[in-house]
């Protein structure tokens, strides 16, 4: 698009000065979140557990029942089989993944729109969604989520983006074979991720080969080489896991995420229904279109006063008259009682009219010009597919950090490229609709990194040792640091370190951090997961081959359907274990009593006691 000159001076300016700003706002969340990332005791266990017991000789979907792709664990356990077991390796190796990615984001939409554009999309990345906390708990992150198969597939989707693009404007059968390798290890992380990538090869490609002037065995033999590729790194990791396990149970692995996502019974569950937004759809809706409208105020009020600064007035006035504007316009967004945190609502609604907009220019531009606007309808189909699992209920929290992330990069260049572009702005005249957009995305960054630096700070207190050592909230706020810490204590002094122990219902962190190994195949003994693997198959195993020690750990699932293990569900479980051990120690309050949290340690019955209770 034309620019003015002072355009084009803001923009070498951002060339320059983005990047360097995106850099330093990284190292500063990265100061202030260091070992602040994860949950101590939701989810993020199992991201340590499983790649450290794949370096012990334990084998995914055999010895290891995992409802997830086994690309993150098994680049996790090469890791740690190279530099040592540590979960300061992880953290190392994903902020290395997310500054990569940074940069990726600034490279394509440095293509697709300008250096403003990629500085502000590269900036909101690190700040807003790659290296925040916004909620009590952790785990939404990019350093360490509650499932790396979800950033790591979110990862490999953008840069598949970034390589499609490339197919776009030089295609080669090496760029198509990249997208089909790509593609394929997005397979092998979470479902989510896959449906979103493999939907949009499915629209992009045959609308880039279907276009080009070649014979139809080149359109056949290119979509064939696609084909070939997707299937290259799943077929790999098939015969990997064959060489240890039967070739149909291998498959069944591979395959199970996809089993587990259809079975209706998640759909029943108070989390995934609040996740989705259809716990309440019709508040949803009206929240969404409320947020719309204010959006489109927003943009409207900012259109209409640059247009009143092409006008025949002098440049000095305009330049004066629009940076105190946009200076005003930034201190009313910063102080007045914005919610910052649902602004991302109306992003589904934003994707599906951006999307149709890019398909009609596809289909009404010339043939040289086809390519930005397929990209472009391309990315909007991976940017609401993505989105589909919080499509009621989108926000930039909880799993809104991965999945929300296109949705809102593909906004930011639609107010700064796109619109300001639509807008005439005369030589030499003060640029206002850009500069009032990148302010209040600016003001948006801020306001968003300020919720973080206020809450990094609350997690002090250090738990665990070394190299493992991860940071939780002070104990005068939540005491669950501390009586992990007994415990963990207890585990290395008092208990044979060859003596595994389950954790129920779920903490492997535990686990992991005392290096006593579960020695049952389950990962987790939740709601979903009794439900998948049937209580029945729990009692067998644990009757079959009784541990010496059970650990019982506080957790209320009531976001999961039934909030105690043992009184709203897996109650046949819980009474075999209570008749047949008996405590061995306790720290904090007595788990599932809704008194508290606590760590209850359970001995077999037949064991000698060491420590009695």
């Amino acid at each position: 698009m034309e620019r003015s000159s002072r355009e084009r001076v803001l923009e070498q300016r951002a060339r320059v000065w983005g990047p360097l700003l995106a850099t330093a706002a990284g190292v500063f969340m990265v100061s202030i979140g260091w070992l602040r990332w994860p949950d101590l005791m939701i989810d993020y266990g199992a991201q340590l557990y499983l790649p450290w017991q794949i370096t012990e000789g334990r084998v995914l979907y055999r010895d290891l029942f995992y409802l997830y792709g086994p690309l993150s664990s098994h680049a996790h356990a090469l890791l740690f089989l190279i530099f040592g077991t540590s979960f300061r390796v992880l953290v190392w190796f994903n902020l290395l993944l997310t500054a990569g990615l940074a940069g990726v984001i600034f490279v394509l939409f440095r293509r697709i729109a300008d250096a403003l554009t990629a500085s502000l999309c590269a900036l909101s990345f690190v700040v807003v969604f790659a290296l925040a906390q916004y909620q009590g708990g952790g785990n939404f992150n990019f350093v360490a989520p509650y499932n790396y198969e979800l950033t790591h597939g979110v990862i490999l989707g953008i840069v598949t983006l970034l390589v499609f693009h490339s197919y776009v404007r030089r295609p080669a059968v090496w760029t198509l074979m990249t997208l089909g390798v790509l593609t394929g290890m997005v397979f092998l992380t979470k479902p989510e991720a896959f449906l979103a990538l493999f939907a949009t090869m499915i629209v992009g490609l045959p609308l880039a080969l279907y276009f080009r002037t070649e014979s139809c065995r080149v359109k056949l033999f290119n979509a064939l080489v696609w084909v070939a590729s997707f299937f290259a790194a799943p077929f790999l990791f098939w015969v990997y896991l064959s060489l240890r396990m039967p070739a149909q149970k291998a498959f069944e692995g591979l395959i199970g995420p996809w089993l587990h996502v259809l079975d209706p019974f998640t759909r029943t569950l108070p989390l995934y229904q609040w996740i989705r937004g259809i716990n309440d759809l019709s508040g949803n809706l009206v929240q969404g279109l409320g947020f719309a409208l204010g959006w489109a105020a927003v943009l409207v009020m900012v259109a209409g006063i640059h247009r009143l600064f092409q006008r025949g007035n002098p440049d000095v006035v305009t330049s004066f008259t629009g940076g105190a504007l946009v200076i005003l316009l930034m201190l009313t967004a910063w102080w007045v009682s914005v919610p910052w945190l649902e602004l991302g609502r109306p992003l589904p609604l934003f994707v599906l009219g951006y999307g149709f907009y890019q398909a009609r220019r596809f289909m009404r531009a010339s043939a040289a010009e086809r390519g930005q606007p397929l990209f472009l309808l391309v990315f909007s189909v991976y940017a609401f597919v993505l989105m589909l699992k919080i499509v009621f209920n989108v926000h930039v929290y909880h799993y809104g950090f991965a999945l929300a992330l296109p949705a809102f990069l593909l906004f930011l260049r639609f107010a700064l490229y796109d619109l300001p572009g639509w807008l005439p702005t005369a030589p030499n005249r003060f640029p206002f609709a850009r500069l009032a957009f990148a302010g209040l995305i600016l003001v948006f960054i801020v306001a968003h990194g300020n919720v973080s630096y206020k809450l990094y700070p609350l997690k002090n207190y250090p738990v665990g040792s070394g190299s493992d050592t991860i940071m939780e909230y002070y104990p005068f706020l939540n005491p669950r640091g501390e009586i992990v810490n007994q415990a963990l204590h207890y585990m290395r002094e008092k208990m044979d370190p060859q003596a595994g122990f389950p954790v129920f219902p779920a903490g492997n962190m535990l686990n992991y951090l005392s290096r006593h190994p579960n020695p049952f195949p389950f990962i987790f003994f939740t709601p979903p997961e009794v439900h998948f693997f049937g209580e029945e198959t729990y009692l067998k195993r644990l009757q079959s081959r009784p541990p010496p020690y059970i650990v019982f750990v506080e957790m209320d699932h009531s976001w999961l359907g039934a909030p105690y293990f043992g009184r709203d569900y897996a109650r046949d479980l819980y009474a075999w274990v209570i008749a047949n051990y008996h405590q061995d120690a306790l720290f904090g309050e007595l788990p599932f009593s809704g008194k508290g949290y606590g760590v209850r340690i359970m001995k077999h019955s037949s064991a000698t006691t060491d420590n009695p209770s």
